[in-house]
């Protein structure tokens, strides 16, 4: 429940951004460069080497982030999870191909495949989401594939092929929503790491590009006063770091909640 908040909040300080932001995220003054936290009221987070308030600029980058998520998720599922339902319900020469091809794309680190992707395609933060959606792919295909194969066996499976159902009404209407549980779970841990890949992207400047306020490249942008000024680039990275474990603490507890197993064991 506690990172369920974290989310929620998340998504009300992204929505209510416009009005709780003392200064434009872009705004310059640099009279007031590099402010510790808290020493001044006006910049509770303090600025950075330009005299940018980080605190605006974090509540932005949150709609940036959200923007991220949205974006991975809608494109990583809409291809992934189709194919894999149709590879494992098909199966034969096609589900063999497909398999041969998930491995080779799991064989690459996320974060590696992302950066070689980004990099063809060019810096900027929609071709970042892109490279790491695509990198996201294969992990809910290769889950999909697995619970369709379980799936079609199973009894209600044979009696809709028996009564002539097609195979789309059986693929995405009864396989598909009693194996949404495990895919549920996995695209909370995906959407994690698609937040710290992204962030490591444009840490890389192959991600957003400034003045974009976004976390990792705000990161980026500390780098060069760590010593001395180190809130500039430790703000925004716990707020990765946040973020990035609440989606993982959630995503164990719909497993938890999912699982029978876990169920019957919390009744008893």
């Amino acid at each position: 429940m506690f990172s369920l908040a974290i989310i929620l909040f998340m998504i009300s300080f992204a929505i209510a951004a416009d009005y709780i932001t003392p200064l434009p995220y872009y705004y310059q003054d640099l009279s007031h460069r590099l402010i510790s936290p808290v020493v001044n009221l006006q910049y509770i987070l303090g600025t950075d080497h330009l005299g940018r308030d980080i605190f605006s600029r974090m509540l932005y980058g949150t709609r940036i982030v959200i923007y991220e998520i949205a974006l991975i998720f809608l494109i990583s599922i809409s291809i992934g999870i189709p194919l894999g339902l149709v590879s494992g319900y098909i199966g034969g020469t096609f589900d063999y191909l497909f398999s041969r091809f998930i491995d080779i794309l799991l064989s690459f680190p996320s974060i590696l495949l992302a950066l070689a992707l980004v990099g063809s395609l060019g810096p900027g933060l929609d071709n970042a989401i892109i490279a790491v959606a695509i990198s996201q792919i294969g992990t809910l295909a290769r889950l999909a594939r697995g619970q369709t194969l379980q799936a079609k066996e199973l009894t209600y499976v044979e009696v809709e092929k028996m009564i002539g159902a097609g195979h789309l009404r059986i693929m995405f209407l009864h396989i598909l929503p009693n194996t949404l549980g495990p895919l549920l779970v996995q695209m909370t841990y995906n959407m994690a790491d698609a937040i710290i890949s992204i962030a490591g992207l444009s840490f890389l400047g192959l991600g957003a590009q400034p003045p974009t306020p976004e976390w990792g490249t705000m990161v980026y942008e500390g780098r060069l006063y760590l010593l001395l000024n180190p809130h500039v680039s430790l703000i925004p990275g716990l707020g990765i770091l946040i973020v990035a474990l609440s989606l993982n603490v959630l995503g164990e507890t719909l497993r938890d909640c999912l699982d029978p197993r876990v169920r019957a064991m919390l009744i008893r």
